[in-house]
């Protein structure tokens, strides 16, 4: 289940940001391969933030009994 939703997503938004990293960086445009870098960290972290918060709730219940 992990592997579905977490590690899958993160691998296709990597395979998604090399590729248009690479003609940036060959112009030496270092704004859009920033952009690129920082957008696809967000995305990429996003379904991870998920899987905290989930943890971070099934530990404060846990705590409660």
């Amino acid at each position: 289940m992990i592997l579905f939703f977490f590690i899958i997503p993160t691998i296709v938004v990597l395979l998604v940001i090399f590729p248009n990293l690479i003609p940036a960086l060959q112009k030496k445009d270092i704004r859009i391969v920033l952009l690129i870098i920082v957008v696809g960290i967000g995305v990429a972290s996003i379904p991870w933030l998920y899987l905290n918060h989930q943890i971070n709730k099934e530990n404060k219940i846990a705590l409660q009994k």
